[in-house]
């Protein structure tokens, strides 16, 4: 690969930074958009087009096309401080720069990411959150969260749950105890689609056919209303001795068949 087949695939893209095994964020500053994320330039500099409060030690970069690497070099241009692998193309949807020599990770997600193109983050995510549990998600499905960050200006609230019925019980707390909360998506199974309203105006569930109830969407009153009937009729069914339906099967019994 060539310097000018380099750039060709980097192009117009801006590349978050990710750093251990988490392949946490991190930000450069106070601001609440001071995600540190960076545009390789033509002219050998790097360009920082979130709103960070200081700069990284990375300020060049150079093709090293024997070797295929990309090195950062600091603001002199004369110390190479990283060594990045040749970029890659993952699953389709991430343009990947891989450390060399650490567990860090300046990636892409989904090809079409610009900063430039999309809404930056501010101080209002409190509005709107996505609740999550991480013992629920693969690795790569909590790497692509961050994309919601960027792209929806969604908060992503990690709840500890390894259940369906742990995480109903744990979102309710989350959504009852934050009274600013404005609209939110629950997800139990699965990611709700980028390019979807995550965050829709009426009331939203998906069911998958494998995974049953995957998510619950749309103002916090209504998703509130939905974990509230879904909490005491699973209370209810515990206390009776009855047999504990899952929550897609629930949801059929209240909303559809109106059976409770």
């Amino acid at each position: 690969m060539t310097e000018e087949e380099m750039l060709a695939l980097c192009a117009d893209h801006d590349f978050i930074y990710k750093t251990g095994k988490e392949k946490m964020m991190i930000c450069m500053g106070d601001n609440s958009d001071a995600i540190l994320i960076i545009r390789l330039n033509r002219d050998h500099t790097l360009g920082f087009p979130s709103n960070i409060g200081f700069y990284p030690e990375e300020r060049c970069w150079h093709w090293d096309e024997k070797n295929q690497n990309l090195l950062f070099t600091d603001a002199t241009d004369k110390n190479i401080v990283a060594k990045y692998a040749a970029p890659v193309v993952e699953e389709g949807k991430y343009l990947v720069l891989r450390n060399l020599t650490k567990a860090d990770t300046w990636y892409v997600s989904y090809m079409a990411f610009n900063m430039e193109n999309q809404v930056q983050v501010r101080a209002n995510l409190s509005k709107q959150s996505i609740l999550m549990a991480s013992g629920m998600h693969t690795d790569d499905e909590q790497v692509q969260v961050d994309a919601y960050v960027i792209y929806k200006q969604a908060e992503v609230v990690w709840l500890e749950a390894q259940t369906d019925w742990q995480l109903i019980n744990a979102a309710w707390q989350k959504i009852v105890q934050d009274s600013e909360l404005q609209r939110t998506c629950v997800v139990l199974h699965g990611l709700p689609s980028i390019t979807e309203d995550v965050f829709p105006a009426k009331l939203k569930l998906e069911f998958g056919d494998e995974t049953g109830l995957q998510l619950i969407a749309g103002p916090r009153r209504n998703v509130l209303s939905v974990l509230s009937q879904l909490l005491i009729e699973h209370n209810r069914e515990i206390l009776s001795v009855e047999e504990c339906l899952p929550p897609a099967k629930l949801i059929q019994d209240i909303y559809v068949d109106g059976r409770r």
